[in-house]
């Protein structure tokens, strides 16, 4: 069954832009205390530029060639490209649950404690083994509408935050640690993971530019740089102590007299999750070859479900599978340092 046919790169990439939302909308004591707004943007400006960095294999891939990395790999060492995969299909598998153990402990924690999470994980997996068994054309077509909502969603919240502004909580200083810069810079380069969706899932798009990965890139930090002003001005030294600020953020945020702001976040936050889950999951039907798409949606979905209640059961595996330095680690190895290696490659295989 054919579910995937060419579509704008520019959809692809709106959709990333998404995905990439969940980062600080589940952010929770990422960001070092004791450190200003001017000092966490820095750490932002450096984060997203190294995110750029990041994504130079497979924009250049993209661009010049026309090709994705699965493509590449199948065609320049097909004897070992199960292999290649099988690295790819596990940190799907690993940055799925990054994103689904923080989602759920959220929910379970700020909005309905008496649910499980693991019941809260079955039923976002089996949400998005749906969507995955449409196709990336159809997901993303769907991120246009939510990225949409997610304008809305921003426009509310800022918006209802502005009462709350005191420039006395923090004034335009600048102070924080060598440590502080090293940690709020990791969790700023924590983005970087859509590079490797964007480098599996490039294949179906078409009418690329270089510009529009520049552009994802410069809205997140515009998004990210909003929090990060309203956290410290709004909020001030009281988000210090507080889980998930962004949530914080969305429960302060009042319009004249109308609350419940916080209900936007919770739908825009699942939304981002679902949709950072399901591209995944589509990044692994890629990756085996998409003759059997249920079967391998199917498949990985039962092992992101069995690795959340392991996680949920035993805190050092939730700490390995929620650790930021790792995750990007894992990032850099799949976006820049593989695709760089076969790119380096296959470029002087075409020059010969």
């Amino acid at each position: 069954m054919q579910i995937n046919f060419k579509f704008p790169s520019n959809r692809l990439l709106l959709s990333l832009f998404f995905c990439g939302s969940a980062v600080i909308l589940l952010q929770n004591y990422n960001i070092s205390d004791n450190t200003s707004f001017l000092f966490n943007l820095i750490c932002l400006v450096v984060g997203l530029v190294l995110c750029c960095i990041v994504f130079i294999p497979s924009m250049v891939l993209k661009r010049k060639y026309n090709l994705d990395f699965v493509m590449l790999t199948r065609r320049k060492t097909p004897r070992v490209y199960y292999l290649i995969m099988a690295f790819y299909s596990a940190y799907a598998v690993y940055t799925a649950e990054y994103f689904l153990l923080r989602y759920t402990d959220m929910f379970h924690d700020k909005y309905f404690s008496d649910a499980g999470v693991n019941v809260i994980a079955f039923i976002m997996i089996a949400i998005c083994f749906y969507g995955a068994c449409r196709g990336v054309n159809i997901i993303t077509r769907f991120g246009i509408i939510l990225s949409a909502f997610a304008l809305l969603c921003y426009i509310l919240i800022f918006s209802g935050g502005v009462q709350s502004l005191d420039f006395e909580l923090h004034h335009f200083d600048f102070s924080g640690s060598a440590i502080g810069f090293i940690s709020n810079t990791t969790f700023f380069l924590t983005p970087s993971f859509i590079a490797v969706i964007f480098a599996i899932l490039s294949g179906y798009s078409e009418n690329f530019k270089s510009r529009q990965i520049f552009v994802t890139l410069i809205s997140l930090a515009v998004e990210f740089a909003a929090f990060l002003f309203f956290v410290s001005f709004a909020l001030g030294a009281y988000a210090d102590s507080q889980s998930y600020q962004t949530f914080l953020m969305s429960k302060i945020s009042q319009i004249s007299g109308l609350s419940g702001i916080e209900s936007f976040y919770f739908a825009l936050t699942t939304l981002s999750v679902f949709m950072i889950i399901t591209l995944l999951l589509c990044c692994i039907n890629r990756e085996m070859g998409e003759s059997k798409t249920i079967l391998n949606v199917s498949v990985f979905s039962i092992v992101i479900f069995v690795l959340h209640i392991c996680a949920s059961y035993l805190n050092s595996v939730g700490e390995i599978l929620t650790n930021p330095m790792l995750f990007n680690l894992f990032n850099i190895f799949a976006a820049f340092i593989i695709p760089g290696i076969y790119l380096l490659v296959f470029r002087r295989s075409e020059n010969a």
